[in-house]
């Protein structure tokens, strides 16, 4: 999938409140059937009520597969840093993310390490680039250095990733988890009843594709 069908993609799921699964990729391939899919899509959304209430039904699968808690102890209140404890956080937060639908943000590192890191890296590649100035020239000197600092940087990311443990922002508990799985708008857009027009109206790329009367009834066919 191209990046600007990746941006396509993300903002018709922003714009109808809906999730386009990975596997959908045939649907996907011309306007008539992308169309078509979010149709099918928003008429199941309103079938099916509340999206947070399925998602947090797979949030809590995963959990207690994976932690020795009954399900009646995971509440969508329920503290996320309560249940999964650091020695198990990662495994348990990467199952999350390949089994719950939507898109889970990766964990971070604690006590905002990961800026402060870069902004120490950053200086070490000025200050390195200063330092070889005059020995080797200013062009050679900031290529040397840039390549020093992305090296330094991916290096970082690199050793840092294991303790990456601290949850992403905004998010403490199970409901927060569920949450966070959804594109932004989805709860606000899951309430909005759209006609068919309304629909192909929203359409990112609706007002470049077409500009002839006959263009949705073609897609619709």
């Amino acid at each position: 999938m191209g990046l600007e069908l990746v941006e396509i993609v993300m903002k018709a799921e922003e714009t109808f409140g809906i999730i386009v699964s990975d596997e959908v990729d045939p649907p996907l391939r011309t306007i008539a059937k992308f169309y078509n899919y979010i149709l099918d899509c928003t008429i199941q959304k309103q079938q099916h009520g509340c999206p947070t209430g399925h998602v947090f039904r797979d949030v809590r699968r995963v959990l207690t597969e994976t932690t020795s808690l009954p399900r009646q102890a995971i509440r969508p209140s329920t503290e996320l840093k309560t249940i999964l404890p650091p020695r198990i956080r990662r495994r348990v937060w990467k199952r999350l993310q390949q089994e719950v639908p939507g898109r889970l943000r990766e964990l971070r590192l604690p006590f905002r390490l990961g800026p402060v890191l870069a902004v120490g890296c950053l200086v070490a590649g000025v200050i390195g680039t200063a330092m070889i100035m005059p020995d080797i020239g200013f062009v050679h000197a900031m290529v040397l250095g840039g390549t020093a600092l992305v090296a330094m940087l991916l290096a970082t990311v690199f050793v840092t990733r294991p303790f990456a443990i601290a949850f992403p922002h905004g998010v403490a508990t199970v409901g927060d988890a569920a949450r966070a799985t959804l594109p932004p708008g989805y709860e606000v857009a899951v309430k909005q009843q759209m006609t068919d027009e309304e629909v192909w109206e929203k359409l990112p790329f609706s007002g470049q594709c077409c500009a002839d009367e006959n263009c949705r009834g073609r897609a619709a066919r």
